[in-house]
């Protein structure tokens, strides 16, 4: 008989800095779904879970398609108090796993909270690329994770967010194993890629939520036994999620929407109009309609951000003419529904926009650039009018694409992108790839730090390998 087992745990947001949300799968043969929780300081001094220092939130139990071994479970827990750790053991009806996890909530999310983002980590266990060891892109995984951890900018990361592609099995292609090329093979290959991207301790003790790329989405299938969507709504339960269309399994369209002290966060799928593995994705008009109820719902966030994984303006040539699709059918309303910043990815490279209206740069009341000790740039705007779209780089550590302004990118819709010469001492790797593509193979991946205070809000690209801010824009109003 099956022990009770515990796979793909994540710790994810809930509608606000108060609500956690806890997602895994179990055996199935096992029922109810449950999460045990108390307070770190009670658990250390009675030595463990006891009945009076601990609640018990209760959950549903979900079948998984085709899936004949575990079932999804999915715990909401709310009215958690500010400034408290947490410890935290998940379950079934008749016993809880062995294994127990923390997390801390912010004392005051207005006044100051961190988190960060990440894009394209691309786990992928299972692709046949003799050039590439799988098992060191998952290990860049776990050590990026850790780094950001480790980020020393006075204030505990408290959320992770991503851009998408988190996997990198999509459709029936040759991402994976050519003999099991089948929808069932490829569903298989997701669950055995998603099982690494949420194996870090890390991903169980940092609220997380994502929007989908186009290598996490559809797995298209003409079967019409198997249908149309992705494991995704099985791993998370994201906030406000409108379930449009049941577009994904489980009944899950990868939007979502959450606040934290001051801030609303907004994330869409990309639509089928730009992302072509999408195919069944939600349409502009479904998206528009999203992002106008999720800011309706918070008129009184002072700092709004959109997540969404393919970006308006790309500081990559490859991805021009699906950017100016995206651009067209958004950008109005980005702008008119006062978004601060729009956050992408996709494109394996890192850049930014001036605060921009449209194509046309907005200017502020005060811009002041200036550098930090190892030379890096750091710009301040103060109450910027326009919205700032930022690409995310690689979680992974992969940039093979052309850019059309290499030496001069500010060229393109005045963007501050990052050459060759600003990593002075990160080696090129894959020469030949690299000139083949007339791009660059970054040598360390990096992710995107966020740090808010009271009307400022910091964002620090950061090189993982040394832990250092390589861009730095601060916004203040």
């Amino acid at each position: 008989m099956d022990r009770y087992t515990v796979t793909t745990l994540s710790l994810q947001v809930g509608e606000n800095e108060h609500e956690r949300r806890f997602v895994w799968y179990q055996p199935k043969r096992f029922n109810g779904a449950r999460v045990q929780i108390a307070r770190l300081h009670d658990y250390e001094r009675d030595c463990g879970f006891t009945a009076s220092n601990s609640t018990v939130s209760i959950g549903a139990v979900c079948e998984i398609y085709n899936n004949s071994t575990s079932a999804s479970c999915k715990v909401r827990v709310g009215g958690l108090t500010p400034g408290e750790a947490y410890i935290y053991r998940v379950g079934c009806d008749t016993e809880y796993d062995t294994e127990n996890y923390t997390f801390s909530i912010l004392a005051d999310a207005a006044n100051e909270q961190s988190f960060f983002l990440v894009a394209d980590m691309h786990i992928n266990v299972y692709r046949r690329c003799p050039e590439r060891d799988t098992t060191y892109i998952n290990r860049n995984w776990e050590y990026l994770l850790s780094r950001a951890m480790q980020f020393d900018n006075g204030c505990k990361p408290t959320f992770l967010l991503s851009v998408g592609d988190n996997i990198s099995v999509c459709n029936l292609n040759d991402y994976a194993y050519p003999e099991k090329n089948t929808p069932a093979g490829a569903m298989e290959y997701s669950e055995a890629e998603t099982v690494e991207f949420l194996a870090p301790k890390i991903m169980k003790e940092i609220a997380f939520a994502t929007v989908l790329g186009n290598h996490d989405s559809a797995l298209i299938s003409n079967e019409d036994n198997y249908g149309y969507g992705s494991i995704t709504g099985y791993h998370y339960d994201l906030p406000n999620d409108d379930g449009y269309s049941g577009h994904f399994l489980n009944n899950s369209s990868g939007n979502f929407y959450f606040s934290s002290g001051e801030l609303l966060v907004v994330g869409i799928t990309a639509p089928c109009d730009i992302a072509p593995n999408n195919e069944r994705s939600c349409s502009f008009e479904v998206n528009r309609a999203f992002i106008e109820k999720a800011v309706a719902a918070h008129l009184d966030a002072k700092w709004r951000i959109l997540l969404n994984h393919v970006p308006e303006y790309s500081y990559i040539s490859y991805y021009g003419a699906e950017s100016e699709r995206f651009r067209n059918a958004f950008s109005g309303l980005i702008d008119s529904l006062g978004f601060d910043v729009f956050f992408s990815g996709h494109q394996h490279a890192f850049s930014r926009t001036h605060a921009l209206n449209g194509a046309t740069s907005i200017s502020t009341e005060n811009t002041v650039c200036e550098s930090d000790e190892n030379g890096y740039k750091i710009e301040t705007l103060t109450r910027p009018s326009g919205v700032i779209h930022y690409n995310i780089p690689s979680a992974h550590d992969h940039a093979f694409y052309a850019r059309p302004y290499p030496d001069a990118p500010e060229k393109f819709f005045g963007a501050y992108g990052i050459t060759t010469n600003a990593f002075e001492s990160m080696k090129v790797k894959y020469p030949d790839e690299a000139e083949k593509f007339k791009g660059v193979l970054y040598s360390s991946p990096m992710y995107t730090y966020i740090s808010m205070k009271k009307g400022e809000m910091r964002i620090m690209t950061v090189r993982s390998d040394k832990n250092e801010a390589i861009d730095t824009l601060i916004i203040k109003k």
